[in-house]
């Protein structure tokens, strides 16, 4: 049986590796014209994608949100609340960051030899 064959736009010369798209017929995103208005649009995550990106427990964050510690929540229906991504991004930004040091007995990596 014979591979179905799909025809496929010329590349673009401006953005190498990226089809052509002339009139719009294939269903590819467009290129925005360089004169148009530039609009950031910000992504919503869940609670699990938080806690992911945060490293936090679900608690750690409502408790953390209460002492205007953490991004605040957004409502995004009757019972649904989720992060804008720049928050948890700037705040990952703005953790201090561990500075080296001699290992405390409680911290000390684990022997793998006698466990």
């Amino acid at each position: 049986m014979k591979a179905p064959t799909h025809s496929r736009a010329a590349p673009d010369p401006l953005q190498p590796g990226l089809p052509s798209c002339r009139d719009g017929s294939h269903g590819l995103l467009h290129r925005r014209p360089a004169d148009a208005p530039t609009v950031e649009v910000d992504v919503m995550v869940r609670l699990p994608r938080v806690q992911e990106l945060s490293g936090l427990g679900r608690s750690t964050i409502y408790r953390l949100m209460a002492m205007q510690q953490f991004p605040n929540a957004v409502r995004l229906g009757p019972r649904a609340v989720g992060w804008r991504l720049s928050d948890i991004a700037a705040w990952n930004a703005s953790r201090p960051c561990l500075q080296p040091g001699p290992a405390t007995p409680a911290h000390r990596p684990i022997d793998t030899d006698t466990v």
